[in-house]
Protein backbone atom coordinates (compact mmCIF):
# COMPACT_ATOMS: atom_id res chain seq x y z
CA UNK A 1 0.00 0.00 0.00
CA UNK A 2 1.65 3.13 -0.99
CA UNK A 3 2.29 6.63 1.27
CA UNK A 4 0.00 8.36 -0.88
CA UNK A 5 -2.87 5.71 -0.07
CA UNK A 6 -2.35 6.06 3.27
CA UNK A 7 -1.90 9.59 4.02
CA UNK A 8 -5.01 10.76 1.74
CA UNK A 9 -7.23 7.92 3.39
CA UNK A 10 -6.36 9.63 6.39
CA UNK A 11 -6.56 13.44 5.58
CA UNK A 12 -10.16 12.09 3.79
CA UNK A 13 -11.33 10.68 6.94
CA UNK A 14 -10.93 13.72 8.96
CA UNK A 15 -12.19 15.88 6.90
CA UNK A 16 -15.01 14.59 4.78
CA UNK A 17 -18.53 16.48 5.82
CA UNK A 18 -16.17 19.33 7.13
CA UNK A 19 -18.27 22.65 7.98
CA UNK A 20 -17.09 25.58 6.33
CA UNK A 21 -17.32 28.92 7.98
CA UNK A 22 -18.20 31.56 5.07
CA UNK A 23 -20.67 29.35 3.36
CA UNK A 24 -22.00 27.08 6.48
CA UNK A 25 -21.97 24.09 3.53
CA UNK A 26 -19.86 21.42 4.12
CA UNK A 27 -16.59 19.81 2.11
CA UNK A 28 -17.09 16.24 1.30
CA UNK A 29 -15.44 14.01 -1.34
CA UNK A 30 -17.26 13.76 -5.32
CA UNK A 31 -17.84 9.78 -4.37
CA UNK A 32 -19.40 10.18 -1.04
CA UNK A 33 -21.37 13.09 -2.46
CA UNK A 34 -22.85 10.23 -4.69
CA UNK A 35 -23.32 8.33 -2.19
CA UNK A 36 -25.33 10.80 -0.14
CA UNK A 37 -27.54 11.31 -3.17
CA UNK A 38 -27.36 8.33 -5.56
CA UNK A 39 -31.37 7.79 -5.49
CA UNK A 40 -31.91 11.49 -7.01
CA UNK A 41 -29.19 11.57 -9.32
CA UNK A 42 -30.60 8.21 -10.48
CA UNK A 43 -34.04 9.88 -10.73
CA UNK A 44 -33.39 12.84 -12.49
CA UNK A 45 -30.46 11.78 -14.76
CA UNK A 46 -31.54 8.52 -15.92
CA UNK A 47 -27.95 6.95 -15.33
CA UNK A 48 -26.55 4.66 -13.36
CA UNK A 49 -25.01 6.56 -10.35
CA UNK A 50 -24.96 3.79 -8.16
CA UNK A 51 -27.26 1.33 -5.49
CA UNK A 52 -27.78 0.19 -2.13
CA UNK A 53 -25.17 -2.81 -3.32
CA UNK A 54 -22.78 -0.71 -4.14
CA UNK A 55 -19.29 0.81 -3.18
CA UNK A 56 -19.59 3.89 -3.91
CA UNK A 57 -17.53 5.62 -1.05
CA UNK A 58 -13.95 6.05 -1.75
CA UNK A 59 -12.34 3.27 -0.96
CA UNK A 60 -8.86 4.11 -2.32
CA UNK A 61 -7.34 6.89 -3.64
CA UNK A 62 -4.58 8.17 -6.08
CA UNK A 63 -2.87 11.32 -6.69
CA UNK A 64 -5.78 13.47 -7.41
CA UNK A 65 -8.72 14.14 -5.17
CA UNK A 66 -11.94 15.94 -5.84
CA UNK A 67 -13.57 17.67 -3.33
CA UNK A 68 -16.92 19.52 -3.64
CA UNK A 69 -18.69 21.80 -1.85
CA UNK A 70 -22.19 20.97 -1.02
CA UNK A 71 -25.71 22.23 0.28
CA UNK A 72 -26.11 19.20 2.56
CA UNK A 73 -29.57 20.23 4.25
CA UNK A 74 -32.94 19.06 2.83
CA UNK A 75 -34.38 22.23 3.76
CA UNK A 76 -36.31 24.66 1.62
CA UNK A 77 -35.24 25.27 -2.25
CA UNK A 78 -33.15 28.31 -2.30
CA UNK A 79 -34.10 29.67 -5.69
CA UNK A 80 -33.60 33.74 -5.72
CA UNK A 81 -36.47 35.29 -5.97
CA UNK A 82 -35.40 37.08 -9.49
CA UNK A 83 -35.09 33.92 -11.02
CA UNK A 84 -38.63 32.55 -9.50
CA UNK A 85 -40.01 35.48 -11.18
CA UNK A 86 -38.20 34.67 -14.25
CA UNK A 87 -39.38 31.23 -13.85
CA UNK A 88 -43.06 32.15 -13.68
CA UNK A 89 -43.52 34.30 -16.54
CA UNK A 90 -41.44 32.17 -18.96
CA UNK A 91 -42.77 29.39 -21.22
CA UNK A 92 -42.22 25.42 -20.24
CA UNK A 93 -38.83 25.34 -22.25
CA UNK A 94 -37.43 28.21 -21.19
CA UNK A 95 -39.26 27.48 -16.94
CA UNK A 96 -37.62 24.02 -17.07
CA UNK A 97 -33.84 25.35 -18.30
CA UNK A 98 -33.90 27.53 -14.91
CA UNK A 99 -34.96 25.00 -12.82
CA UNK A 100 -31.82 22.99 -14.12
CA UNK A 101 -29.47 25.89 -13.71
CA UNK A 102 -30.64 26.93 -10.38
CA UNK A 103 -33.38 24.31 -8.40
CA UNK A 104 -32.10 21.25 -6.24
CA UNK A 105 -34.59 19.34 -7.95
CA UNK A 106 -31.11 18.62 -10.39
CA UNK A 107 -29.15 17.49 -7.06
CA UNK A 108 -25.62 18.40 -8.76
CA UNK A 109 -27.15 22.14 -7.90
CA UNK A 110 -26.53 21.35 -4.15
CA UNK A 111 -22.65 21.74 -5.48
CA UNK A 112 -22.13 25.26 -5.16
CA UNK A 113 -18.08 24.47 -6.16
CA UNK A 114 -15.71 22.27 -6.09
CA UNK A 115 -11.57 21.95 -5.98
CA UNK A 116 -9.35 19.52 -7.80
CA UNK A 117 -6.15 18.41 -6.09
CA UNK A 118 -2.66 16.80 -7.25
CA UNK A 119 -0.02 15.12 -6.03
CA UNK A 120 2.84 16.79 -7.91
CA UNK A 121 5.70 15.46 -5.78
CA UNK A 122 8.53 14.72 -8.12
CA UNK A 123 12.56 14.05 -8.62
CA UNK A 124 13.17 17.52 -9.67
CA UNK A 125 11.31 18.86 -6.72
CA UNK A 126 10.77 16.16 -3.70
CA UNK A 127 8.92 17.88 -1.14
CA UNK A 128 5.94 17.50 -1.00
CA UNK A 129 3.88 19.66 -3.16
CA UNK A 130 0.01 19.24 -4.01
CA UNK A 131 -1.42 21.84 -7.69
CA UNK A 132 -4.88 23.05 -7.47
CA UNK A 133 -5.99 21.74 -11.00
CA UNK A 134 -9.33 23.21 -10.61
CA UNK A 135 -11.07 26.03 -7.36
CA UNK A 136 -14.26 26.87 -9.21
CA UNK A 137 -17.34 28.37 -7.29
CA UNK A 138 -20.91 28.43 -9.58
CA UNK A 139 -21.88 30.88 -11.33
CA UNK A 140 -25.83 29.76 -10.09
CA UNK A 141 -25.77 30.46 -6.40
CA UNK A 142 -26.14 33.27 -4.52
CA UNK A 143 -23.78 31.95 -1.76
CA UNK A 144 -21.11 34.25 -0.20
CA UNK A 145 -17.61 33.16 0.52
CA UNK A 146 -17.38 30.11 -1.30
CA UNK A 147 -14.19 30.80 -3.42
CA UNK A 148 -12.64 31.18 -0.35
CA UNK A 149 -13.62 28.57 1.85
CA UNK A 150 -12.21 26.50 -1.18
CA UNK A 151 -8.97 28.14 -0.88
CA UNK A 152 -9.15 27.87 3.16
CA UNK A 153 -10.02 23.93 2.62
CA UNK A 154 -7.41 23.31 -0.01
CA UNK A 155 -4.67 24.66 2.81
CA UNK A 156 -6.12 22.40 5.34
CA UNK A 157 -6.51 19.51 3.00
CA UNK A 158 -2.91 20.59 2.25
CA UNK A 159 -1.39 20.77 6.05
CA UNK A 160 -3.12 17.36 6.36
CA UNK A 161 -0.91 15.89 4.27
CA UNK A 162 2.01 17.49 5.49
CA UNK A 163 2.79 19.20 2.03
CA UNK A 164 5.07 22.13 1.97
CA UNK A 165 3.83 24.29 -0.91
CA UNK A 166 0.62 24.39 -2.74
CA UNK A 167 1.25 25.48 -6.35
CA UNK A 168 -1.16 26.65 -9.09
CA UNK A 169 -1.02 27.88 -12.85
CA UNK A 170 -3.58 31.08 -13.39
CA UNK A 171 -5.60 29.30 -16.52
CA UNK A 172 -6.23 32.33 -19.35
CA UNK A 173 -6.95 32.18 -23.04
CA UNK A 174 -3.87 34.20 -24.14
CA UNK A 175 -0.95 32.14 -22.17
CA UNK A 176 -0.84 29.33 -24.48
CA UNK A 177 -1.43 30.69 -28.12
CA UNK A 178 2.57 30.73 -29.24
CA UNK A 179 2.83 27.40 -28.47
CA UNK A 180 2.77 25.01 -31.03
CA UNK A 181 0.14 21.98 -31.00
CA UNK A 182 1.16 18.14 -31.54
CA UNK A 183 0.93 17.29 -34.98
CA UNK A 184 -1.46 15.17 -36.46
CA UNK A 185 0.68 12.57 -36.66
CA UNK A 186 1.49 12.36 -32.74
CA UNK A 187 -2.23 13.22 -32.40
CA UNK A 188 -3.81 9.71 -34.03
CA UNK A 189 -0.51 7.81 -32.22
CA UNK A 190 -1.56 8.96 -29.27
CA UNK A 191 -5.77 8.34 -29.50
CA UNK A 192 -4.70 4.84 -31.12
CA UNK A 193 -3.33 3.80 -27.91
CA UNK A 194 -5.95 4.99 -25.51
CA UNK A 195 -8.07 3.04 -23.64
CA UNK A 196 -11.56 3.23 -24.57
CA UNK A 197 -13.54 3.80 -21.56
CA UNK A 198 -15.21 0.44 -21.77
CA UNK A 199 -11.89 -1.56 -21.78
CA UNK A 200 -10.67 -0.27 -18.44
CA UNK A 201 -10.33 -3.24 -16.47
CA UNK A 202 -10.67 -2.29 -12.59
CA UNK A 203 -9.09 -4.59 -9.72
CA UNK A 204 -11.17 -3.23 -6.91
CA UNK A 205 -13.96 -5.51 -5.49
CA UNK A 206 -16.30 -6.50 -7.87
CA UNK A 207 -19.37 -3.94 -6.37
CA UNK A 208 -17.33 -1.05 -6.48
CA UNK A 209 -19.06 1.82 -8.37
CA UNK A 210 -17.54 2.79 -11.44
CA UNK A 211 -18.66 6.47 -13.71
CA UNK A 212 -20.17 4.29 -17.00
CA UNK A 213 -19.55 6.79 -20.38
CA UNK A 214 -23.27 8.23 -19.40
CA UNK A 215 -22.10 9.39 -15.80
CA UNK A 216 -19.13 10.85 -17.12
CA UNK A 217 -20.20 13.06 -19.77
CA UNK A 218 -23.28 14.13 -17.42
CA UNK A 219 -20.64 15.26 -14.65
CA UNK A 220 -17.79 16.97 -16.99
CA UNK A 221 -20.65 18.59 -18.34
CA UNK A 222 -22.54 20.37 -15.90
CA UNK A 223 -18.87 20.59 -14.35
CA UNK A 224 -17.95 22.60 -16.56
CA UNK A 225 -21.22 24.91 -16.78
CA UNK A 226 -20.25 25.91 -13.09
CA UNK A 227 -17.49 27.47 -14.49
CA UNK A 228 -19.33 29.98 -16.76
CA UNK A 229 -19.20 33.81 -16.27
CA UNK A 230 -20.42 36.44 -18.16
CA UNK A 231 -17.98 38.88 -19.82
CA UNK A 232 -18.15 43.09 -20.29
CA UNK A 233 -20.67 42.00 -23.13
CA UNK A 234 -22.73 39.87 -21.11
CA UNK A 235 -21.15 37.03 -23.21
CA UNK A 236 -20.35 33.44 -21.46
CA UNK A 237 -16.83 32.04 -21.40
CA UNK A 238 -15.43 29.59 -19.32
CA UNK A 239 -11.82 29.25 -18.06
CA UNK A 240 -12.12 25.51 -17.95
CA UNK A 241 -12.11 23.39 -20.67
CA UNK A 242 -14.71 20.26 -20.52
CA UNK A 243 -12.58 17.98 -22.21
CA UNK A 244 -9.88 19.17 -19.36
CA UNK A 245 -12.36 18.47 -16.77
CA UNK A 246 -13.28 15.27 -18.15
CA UNK A 247 -9.75 13.93 -17.64
CA UNK A 248 -9.81 15.12 -14.24
CA UNK A 249 -12.42 13.01 -13.54
CA UNK A 250 -11.06 10.29 -14.81
CA UNK A 251 -7.97 10.55 -12.64
CA UNK A 252 -9.92 10.76 -9.63
CA UNK A 253 -12.21 7.87 -10.46
CA UNK A 254 -9.75 5.54 -12.64
CA UNK A 255 -6.22 6.35 -10.37
CA UNK A 256 -3.71 3.70 -9.97
CA UNK A 257 -2.11 5.17 -7.53
CA UNK A 258 1.69 5.08 -7.47
CA UNK A 259 4.16 4.06 -5.30
CA UNK A 260 7.33 5.42 -7.33
CA UNK A 261 7.87 9.64 -7.10
CA UNK A 262 6.37 10.89 -10.40
CA UNK A 263 9.15 11.77 -13.20
CA UNK A 264 7.68 15.04 -13.43
CA UNK A 265 7.84 17.32 -16.49
CA UNK A 266 10.65 18.93 -18.44
CA UNK A 267 12.46 22.33 -17.12
CA UNK A 268 11.83 25.40 -19.26
CA UNK A 269 14.60 27.37 -19.81
CA UNK A 270 14.39 30.74 -20.57
CA UNK A 271 17.47 31.86 -22.70
CA UNK A 272 17.67 35.34 -22.21
CA UNK A 273 15.36 36.25 -19.15
CA UNK A 274 15.79 39.80 -19.60
CA UNK A 275 13.83 39.64 -22.64
CA UNK A 276 12.16 36.77 -22.86
CA UNK A 277 10.83 35.02 -25.95
CA UNK A 278 6.71 35.86 -26.73
CA UNK A 279 6.16 32.18 -25.80
CA UNK A 280 8.28 31.95 -22.91
CA UNK A 281 7.54 32.87 -19.29
CA UNK A 282 7.26 36.75 -18.76
CA UNK A 283 6.92 37.01 -22.25
CA UNK A 284 4.26 38.66 -24.49
CA UNK A 285 1.47 35.98 -24.61
CA UNK A 286 2.44 35.27 -20.72
CA UNK A 287 1.81 39.25 -20.03
CA UNK A 288 -1.44 39.15 -21.72
CA UNK A 289 -2.87 35.99 -20.14
CA UNK A 290 -1.97 37.83 -16.45
CA UNK A 291 -3.34 41.21 -17.68
CA UNK A 292 -6.38 39.21 -18.25
CA UNK A 293 -6.51 37.29 -14.65
CA UNK A 294 -5.33 40.24 -12.90
CA UNK A 295 -8.54 40.33 -10.48
CA UNK A 296 -8.07 36.18 -10.22
CA UNK A 297 -4.35 37.01 -9.10
CA UNK A 298 -5.23 39.42 -6.19
CA UNK A 299 -7.71 37.05 -5.14
CA UNK A 300 -4.69 34.56 -4.82
CA UNK A 301 -2.68 37.08 -3.19
CA UNK A 302 -5.84 37.91 -0.50
CA UNK A 303 -5.14 34.37 0.54
CA UNK A 304 -1.52 34.16 0.91
CA UNK A 305 -0.14 33.34 -2.28
CA UNK A 306 2.83 34.79 -4.62
CA UNK A 307 3.91 34.39 -8.37
CA UNK A 308 7.14 32.31 -8.33
CA UNK A 309 8.35 32.11 -12.07
CA UNK A 310 10.74 29.25 -10.50
CA UNK A 311 7.70 26.95 -10.46
CA UNK A 312 6.88 26.87 -14.25
CA UNK A 313 10.83 26.62 -15.06
CA UNK A 314 12.75 24.34 -12.53
CA UNK A 315 9.71 22.78 -10.41
CA UNK A 316 8.95 20.27 -12.94
CA UNK A 317 5.21 20.36 -12.56
CA UNK A 318 3.65 21.92 -15.31
CA UNK A 319 4.03 21.76 -18.94
CA UNK A 320 5.75 24.42 -20.74
CA UNK A 321 2.40 26.83 -21.22
CA UNK A 322 3.64 30.02 -19.15
CA UNK A 323 1.00 30.49 -17.39
CA UNK A 324 1.41 32.53 -14.38
CA UNK A 325 2.23 30.26 -11.58
CA UNK A 326 1.62 31.15 -8.01
CA UNK A 327 2.35 29.46 -4.49
CA UNK A 328 1.31 29.52 -0.77
CA UNK A 329 3.90 28.13 1.50
CA UNK A 330 3.64 25.96 4.50
CA UNK A 331 7.06 27.50 6.78
CA UNK A 332 8.16 26.67 10.34
CA UNK A 333 6.75 29.56 12.30
CA UNK A 334 8.06 31.65 14.88
CA UNK A 335 7.40 32.14 18.32
CA UNK A 336 5.37 28.83 18.68
CA UNK A 337 2.22 30.11 17.06
CA UNK A 338 0.69 27.55 14.74
CA UNK A 339 -1.26 28.01 11.08
CA UNK A 340 -4.53 28.30 13.16
CA UNK A 341 -3.14 31.20 15.19
CA UNK A 342 -2.03 32.75 11.81
CA UNK A 343 -5.22 32.18 9.91
CA UNK A 344 -8.19 33.17 13.31
CA UNK A 345 -5.90 35.04 14.93
CA UNK A 346 -6.84 34.85 18.39
CA UNK A 347 -8.48 37.59 20.80
CA UNK A 348 -5.50 39.82 22.22
CA UNK A 349 -3.23 38.96 18.93
CA UNK A 350 -2.04 42.44 16.76
CA UNK A 351 -1.48 41.99 12.79
CA UNK A 352 2.55 42.61 12.26
CA UNK A 353 3.21 43.86 8.86
CA UNK A 354 4.36 46.73 6.69
CA UNK A 355 3.22 48.25 3.22
CA UNK A 356 2.73 45.11 1.65
CA UNK A 357 1.54 42.33 4.43
CA UNK A 358 -1.03 40.31 3.47
CA UNK A 359 -3.81 39.09 6.26
CA UNK A 360 -2.33 36.07 8.15
CA UNK A 361 1.08 36.77 7.52
CA UNK A 362 2.48 37.24 10.98
CA UNK A 363 0.67 37.45 14.34
CA UNK A 364 2.23 38.66 17.79
CA UNK A 365 0.55 39.07 20.89
CA UNK A 366 0.05 42.74 22.60
CA UNK A 367 2.17 41.19 25.10
CA UNK A 368 4.76 40.65 22.89
CA UNK A 369 4.91 43.96 21.29
CA UNK A 370 7.55 46.39 22.49
CA UNK A 371 6.34 49.62 24.20
CA UNK A 372 5.72 52.59 22.20
CA UNK A 373 4.92 50.44 18.80
CA UNK A 374 1.41 49.40 20.32
CA UNK A 375 0.23 51.77 17.16
CA UNK A 376 2.05 50.27 14.52
CA UNK A 377 3.32 47.14 15.44
CA UNK A 378 5.31 46.65 12.26
CA UNK A 379 7.86 49.49 13.30
CA UNK A 380 10.32 47.56 15.90
CA UNK A 381 13.80 48.55 16.86
CA UNK A 382 16.45 45.95 15.06
CA UNK A 383 17.22 44.34 18.69
CA UNK A 384 13.70 43.67 19.58
CA UNK A 385 13.62 41.47 16.43
CA UNK A 386 17.16 39.84 16.91
CA UNK A 387 16.40 39.31 20.83
CA UNK A 388 13.27 37.26 19.55
CA UNK A 389 15.25 35.18 17.37
CA UNK A 390 13.76 36.14 14.18
CA UNK A 391 16.24 35.94 11.06
CA UNK A 392 16.14 38.33 8.09
CA UNK A 393 15.13 36.56 4.94
CA UNK A 394 13.69 33.80 6.93
CA UNK A 395 11.50 35.22 9.20
CA UNK A 396 11.02 38.93 7.75
CA UNK A 397 12.06 41.41 5.19
CA UNK A 398 13.27 45.18 5.33
CA UNK A 399 11.71 47.67 3.93
CA UNK A 400 13.60 50.36 5.54
CA UNK A 401 16.19 51.40 7.80
CA UNK A 402 16.64 54.49 9.81
CA UNK A 403 18.48 54.50 13.51
CA UNK A 404 15.71 53.80 15.39
CA UNK A 405 13.70 51.34 13.29
CA UNK A 406 13.19 48.58 11.15
CA UNK A 407 9.93 48.32 8.70
CA UNK A 408 9.51 44.44 8.52
CA UNK A 409 6.95 41.81 7.65
CA UNK A 410 6.75 38.11 7.88
CA UNK A 411 7.19 35.99 4.35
Amino acid sequence: MSRTYDDISRAAIDLDVRPMKRSNFVMMTLRLFINRWRDELCDYYGEDFGDEDSLICDSEYGDTIFYVIVDNDHGVDPVPDDVKKKIKKAGKWRRNKLKHKWSYKNPLNRIHGFLVMTEVTNKSHPERTYAIDAVCSTFYTRAKGIGSDLIDFAKMFSREMNASDIILEVANEYSGMAIESESEEESEEEESEEETWDEMEFEEEENTWYPDEGVMDVLSEEFWKKCMRLDQRKNPVFNLDQEYLYDLLNQYFNHDGYDETWEGTEKQVIKDKENPGEDEYGGYWYKEGKKSQSRLMKFYEMHGFKEDPEIHTNWCCFSNVPYPTMKFSFKQLPQGQTQEMRDNAPYGARDWGGKEWKLGSFVLYKSEIPEGCEKHPWNHREEDIINKGLKEGEDYEVWKENRISKFCIGL
